[in-house]
């Protein structure tokens, strides 16, 4: 997969196995802001299946 040159905003990417992500010079690609873009993932930790919000630990934090 190759980002072209400019900007762009995204929220999570999933890359299949095989997949490369390639930015061309001048590409930018920068992290939504908008949390709905960053879905639960179902994931397993140390034999435990479960949903995953990564973000969630986050945004409590006070500056």
């Amino acid at each position: 997969m190759l980002i072209p040159d400019g900007g762009f905003v995204s929220g999570a990417l999933f890359i299949k196995p095989g997949v490369h992500l390639h930015l061309a010079q001048g590409a930018v690609l920068r992290c939504s802001t908008q949390m709905e873009n960053f879905p639960p993932r179902r994931t397993r930790i140390e034999g435990t299946s479960m949903a995953v919000e990564p973000w969630s630990q986050y945004t409590d934090l006070k500056g």
